[in-house]
């Protein structure tokens, strides 16, 4: 009687810390890949509010500029609500706020065109995409020139993907780091029962119903953890919300919550599965073997 409850004892005491230490992981990794997701939607609201100018032909009349306006608002790449026309005495203004200077004091003569700013939607911001972007406006005659910062957009996508990538990089190790620390306290734990899964096979058990309590605990555990870590992340981001005074972040957290929920029942599934098939394939003097 000794004996079965000492062995109770540590088989719960186990699983608590399968899915203390499951929970743990799956925190940090999915504090890793909320980073990751916010970092790439806020890049991409950073692109899209990077103004492109379109000049206007000179020789265009009232109504074909009006026309390449809304050829601009109609194009599938362009953010619809974001082209604004600018004419060139209000360009001139503004270029004269900056300077300083009144260019009809000194003479000069508007040297500015007619404008159209507009921001491009976020699937279409590389450079590949602007460019035949740009070659296709350029066909139409009442479009002079599509200017955009090339450098800074280049500038950003790199910066995007070197943090994408270390980001990434983080998750894949915690990860692997949890497939390995969860995956080496179940064969622990299963090891405590090697006897008992072997002679339920010799006695005619199915391995289905060997293997099946065992998969159900590590399910459950795996969900636990999920659970803990989905309430820790969600307590994180309230923390920093406070701190910023933000109501809510960049990045959708649906896609975040629902792979940390998977990715803990998983990792206990498969790491319970390959333990107790270890067991059932095992010859006898294997398990007397420390």
């Amino acid at each position: 009687m000794s004996n079965k409850s000492d062995r109770a004892v540590k088989k719960n005491s186990g699983l608590l810390r399968t899915t203390i230490l499951g929970s743990l992981i799956l925190l940090v990794t999915g504090i890793f890949l909320w980073l990751m997701f916010e970092t790439r939607c806020l890049l991409s609201n950073t692109k899209e509010n990077i103004d492109l100018f379109a000049e206007l032909a000179i020789e265009n009349s009232e109504n074909e500029n009006q026309a390449a306006i809304e050829l601009l608002m109609e194009h599938p790449f362009v953010i619809s609500n974001s082209v604004r026309y600018l004419p060139k005495e209000e360009a001139i203004k503004e270029f004269e706020e900056e300077l300083g200077e009144d260019f009809v004091k000194l003479g000069i003569d508007n040297p500015l065109p007619n404008v159209v700013v507009f921001n491009l939607k976020s699937e279409y911001l590389s450079i590949d995409s602007i460019n035949i972007f740009k070659d296709g406006l350029l066909t139409d005659s009442k479009i002079e020139a599509v200017l955009f910062q090339e450098n800074m957009w280049v500038n950003l996508g790199a910066n995007f993907r070197s943090l994408n990538l270390i980001a990434l990089g983080f998750c894949i190790l915690f990860l692997a780091v949890a497939f390995f620390t969860i995956g080496n306290t179940t064969r622990i734990m299963m090891y405590n029962d090697r006897f008992l899964i072997r002679n339920m096979e010799l006695v005619g058990a199915k391995r289905n119903f060997i293997q099946k309590p065992y998969l159900i605990r590590a399910f459950t555990s795996g969900l636990i953890s999920s659970g803990i870590a989905i309430l820790g992340i969600l307590a994180v981001q309230g923390i920093i919300s406070n701190q910023l005074d933000q109501a809510q972040f960049c990045s959708n957290n649906n896609l975040l919550l629902l792979i940390v929920f998977f990715v803990g029942p998983f990792i206990s599934f498969v790491s319970s599965y390959s333990a107790v098939q270890k067991y059932l394939n095992a010859e006898v003097d294997e398990l007397y073997k420390n």
